[in-house]
């Protein structure tokens, strides 16, 4: 089983009731998406730095837990732009994941009908075109390891940049095609921000409605 470091970000003004809310609701994503969680890193977020989000003491901080609990993945509490997702799994040597991708593949590992599978296919081609110079492979394929390897240059990039803009029109066609017809339908990623407490049942709705369509 891969293993899994949690960073949970603490927001200036918020409680550390409500941050322990937020990283029980991410074990238990992470547990349901089938890895085990090692340890889990509250930061608190003074300020947000562009290329790592977080500084760079605690960057060099959570390089060596990394390295000491031998974790396989590290994984945000909430969405990281794919610059600081290049630039942390150049640092750290590992994947770096966020709380957007663990979802999209509970989606993926528990969508049943031919409809939902368009859906989920749709949403993780959107997600993962802007991320394509990642070092490391996307989750989905690291399964059987989760260390990934280089791409093969420039040619490789922009050839797999078009593959995925071309799947991603024939997926949008296919879908207006056959909407939602005794399949699922995928619901945006983003919770609600007004009613943070509810965010865990928010989730579950979401995983439920990709594996119990209606």
């Amino acid at each position: 089983m891969l293993s899994a470091l949690l960073l949970i970000l603490i927001d200036e003004n918020e409680t550390r009731q409500n941050a322990d809310l937020r990283s029980e609701e991410l074990a238990s994503l992470v547990d349901t998406m089938g890895l085990e969680v090692l340890h889990t890193e509250f930061i608190p977020l003074r300020g947000e730095t562009s290329a790592t989000l977080i500084g760079s003491g605690k960057v060099a901080e959570i390089k060596e837990l990394l390295e000491e609990l031998e974790a396989d993945v590290v994984i945000f509490d909430r969405p990281i732009s794919p610059r600081v997702q290049r630039n942390l799994e150049e640092i750290f040597q590992s994947a770096v994941i966020d709380r957007d991708e663990v979802i999209l593949q509970i989606f993926a590992d528990r969508a049943q009908t031919k409809e939902a599978m368009l859906q989920v296919e749709l949403a993780r081609l959107q997600y993962s075109l802007p991320r394509l110079v990642r070092k490391w492979t996307n989750l989905s394929q690291q399964r059987g390891g989760v260390r990934g390897s280089r791409g093969e240059g420039e040619t490789r990039l922009e050839l797999d940049r078009r593959r995925i803009q071309d799947r991603i029109a024939l997926e949008e066609a296919a879908s207006q095609r056959s909407p939602t017809a005794g399949g699922a339908t995928l619901l945006p990623l983003k919770e609600p921000q007004s009613d943070r407490s509810d965010r865990g049942l928010y989730e579950q709705r979401k995983i439920n409605a990709a594996q119990h369509p209606h």
